[in-house]
């Protein structure tokens, strides 16, 4: 379990001494953030991730936490999506994503980028590191399955391409998937 996440009953050292905790929270600057509840993600969750490790055939992401109504909903393991076509990925380090848990292996998740809902939301230029925006184009497929989609820098005038969801770029509207669907978004 993430050491910064605090228990009713246990004891943490802060500022030196001793503080014995009442309720859920988290430990932020050195101060315990009350929650109503934590909730640990499970199999059938949407969540927001981060794309940590780009392997051959896996992808690894860091499952962000998310708070609503004094809930932080969290998860003590990572996620990893498999890679069938390098060719098709469109996908980076450091993308932000939206993803389903489809299954809980012994120490990471099992993600789905399957639906139209699922891909990246939001994602950096490679060349200077400024947020891409959506140019509304997307590249054919045989199946007609892909969400393949031409990103353009605004700063830099750089072109990528990402497996974009249908929500990138629209995190008030991410949020709210995640408030109302604690199940997959299709």
């Amino acid at each position: 379990m993430n050491n910064n996440i605090v228990f009713p009953g246990d004891s943490v050292e802060l500022d030196n001494r001793s503080v014995d905790i009442e309720e859920f929270g988290i430990i932020e600057n050195n101060k315990i953030k009350p929650y109503k509840e934590i909730r640990l993600y499970k199999s059938g969750d949407s969540i927001l991730g981060k794309i940590i490790d780009d392997q051959i055939s896996v992808l690894f992401v860091k499952i962000l936490p998310f708070t609503h109504s004094n809930i932080r909903y969290i998860s003590n393991i990572n996620g990893k999506i498999m890679v069938k076509d390098r060719g098709d990925l469109g996908m980076k380090l450091s993308d932000i994503i939206l993803a389903r848990i489809v299954k809980e292996d012994k120490d990471t998740f099992l993600l789905s980028l399957e639906g139209r809902s699922y891909g990246v939301v939001l994602a950096r230029c490679s060349e200077c590191g400024s947020f891409l925006v959506a140019s509304n184009r997307r590249l054919n497929s045989k199946e007609g399955k892909n969400k393949i989609e031409r990103l353009i820098c605004k700063e830099c005038g750089n072109e990528e391409y990402r497996a974009v969801s249908q929500y990138y770029g629209k995190l008030d509207f991410i949020k709210k998937i995640l408030i109302h669907y604690s199940k997959g978004v299709d």
